[in-house]
């Protein structure tokens, strides 16, 4: 009886944060302004210690609703997203999602894509974005909203590539469908004009593509932009560990069954799956966002280390306290909207 009133208690508080937050970022501006200055310096530190209180609320509603894992093999974690799959795609974006741009289906060299047109004002570069979703979901709304505002903060259109998921092909199949939609829209564009971004796996995805153009002998894109990238799919970096209870978002468990099974019988140590074991030389100039509170972080840590006594061109921007892929909360809090701006700058002033 008293676990019960203690389990109604807990509901009620829920639900009264739950309507005090929609109220508190209820006056968020979602709106995307680039910098006043070009080019955008990003050498000093732009995210404080401390978080505002939009950004602690959004990673505590973001913990809350962290599915319970029921799972404990590859075939389970397949079960458990094909069951999520209806709720969790958005191959039909809601125009809520979709604001000032225009969305319409194409095919890039035989891969299924979205392009993403801003309305107002139109820009000759454009983005090829990889989404996250652990290789296996994809893409969301989140991701839906974020690619629009950044659309209509740079006048670029993006095409959002539809890549196999692992769940039924894994590697090398959505890598290879990502290169597969590259080489068709350099057909339309000038390389030069082409950026590659990505978020999450999709972060993995955009410097194992460049890879894999590179050795190929296609031109280069311009630029990559590499968004809480996953670079080692191992994940046994035991630095790991105790950013995980910090991380609302990813759990350790989870990730290591979704890494394993987009790699299936492939090595880890794969510069194309593992891309922390790529080698740089050749490669675009690129920038890489990375939150301090997502178990990524540290590799990513190591790779930025590592890369700074090379003369590879990467700008890494480490995001005090930051959850996984927190620019997608552009619309939230600050912190967010800050990082998606950073990426606008970057591609608008680069």
């Amino acid at each position: 009886m008293h676990s019960f009133k203690l389990f109604g208690l807990m509901y009620w508080f829920r639900l009264a944060f739950g309507v005090l937050a929609v109220c508190f970022f209820a006056s968020c501006n979602p709106t995307i302004k680039l910098s006043k200055k070009a080019p955008y310096s990003y050498e000093r530190e732009l995210y404080g210690k401390t978080r505002t209180a939009r950004a602690v609320v959004a990673g505590h509603l973001t913990r809350w609703r962290k599915p319970d894992r029921d799972f404990d093999t590859k075939e389970g974690l397949i079960a458990a997203v094909n069951a999520r799959a209806e709720k969790a795609f958005n191959l039909h974006p809601k125009s809520k999602h979709t604001r000032n741009v225009t969305v319409d289906s194409m095919q890039l060299n035989g891969v299924l894509t979205y392009r993403i047109t801003p309305t107002k004002k139109q820009s000759d570069k454009v983005l090829l974005y990889y989404h996250g979703g652990g290789f296996m979901l994809g893409p969301l709304a989140l991701q839906w909203k974020m690619m629009s505002a950044l659309a209509n903060a740079t006048g670029c259109t993006v095409y959002m590539v539809i890549y196999r998921l692992s769940g039924t092909a894994p590697f090398p199949a959505g890598l290879n469908d990502c290169v597969a939609a590259y080489q068709g829209l350099i057909k339309k564009h000038d390389p030069s004009k082409v950026y590659l971004i990505g978020d999450s796996a999709g972060g993995n995805l955009v410097f194992a593509a460049a890879q894999k153009i590179r050795d190929m002998g296609i031109p280069n894109p311009h630029r990559i932009v590499a968004i809480s990238p996953v670079m080692d799919l191992a994940m046994d970096n035991p630095a790991l560990i105790p950013i995980e209870r910090k991380d609302p978002m990813l759990d350790m468990p989870s990730t290591r069954l979704a890494m394993d099974t987009y790699a299936d019988t492939t090595s880890l140590d794969h510069p194309y799956v593992s891309i922390i074991h790529m080698d740089t030389e050749g490669l675009p100039p690129a920038l890489l966002l990375i939150g301090t509170h997502e178990i990524l972080y540290p590799d990513c840590q190591l790779f930025i280390d590592r890369v700074k006594e090379s003369s590879y061109d990467l700008t890494p921007v480490v995001a005090q306290k930051m959850m996984h892929v927190w620019v997608g909360g552009y619309f939230i809090f600050p912190e967010g909207k800050r990082g998606l701006r950073q990426v606008a700058d970057y591609v608008v002033y680069n």
